[in-house]
């Protein structure tokens, strides 16, 4: 596969390059041999490095521009709330839901608040949180209905439980 072949390469010549450990997990979460253990592990191990650099107990990579503690920050964030779908996908919901509310450090787009607010309703509704799932899809829907009514039901497609429930 191309993109663990590609990231894999990157992260030969810059260790401590985080976006390309994000991409090396996804490589590894799509291929045909996926490992979701594997992926949830690599993911912490992206984490682990990226507190590191923040304490300045790992080298930043080499960059263009300077490397903003926001920077590594949004990688994290990115890191954690692809954790939580990971924890999601082996039945961990509890583990997964911790991770999407420390995915919420920075400030999101609409679409990606909404998404979130989705994907936790769904985790509270596997977690037989119903009352706590309605509030969450309440808080979905008021941010914009359109959208709501679109993401709902293609994350119910792709198997986010509880999300199609009535409101």
């Amino acid at each position: 596969m191309e993109t663990l072949r590609f990231a894999r390469e990157t992260l030969r010549l810059q260790p401590n390059y985080l976006p390309a450990h994000l991409y090396e997990e996804l490589g590894m979460n799509i291929s045909r041999g996926r490992d979701l253990n594997k992926c949830a592990q690599k993911i912490l191990e992206t984490i682990a490095l990226g507190q590191q650099i923040l304490k300045g107990n790992a080298e930043p990579p080499a960059t263009e521009s300077p490397l903003e503690p926001e920077h590594i920050n949004e990688i994290l964030d990115i890191a954690r709330y692809n954790l939580s779908d990971r924890y999601m996908r082996l039945g961990r919901y509890q583990d997964a839901l911790d991770q999407l509310r420390l995915s919420e450090m920075l400030p999101k787009s609409v679409e990606s608040k909404l998404k979130r607010r989705l994907k936790e309703a769904s985790l509270l509704f596997r977690l037989k949180d119903r009352e706590g799932s309605r509030i969450k899809l309440k808080q979905a829907r008021d941010m914009d209905r359109e959208l709501f009514m679109l993401l709902r039901e293609r994350m119910a497609y792709d198997g986010h439980a509880g999300v199609d429930q009535p409101i």
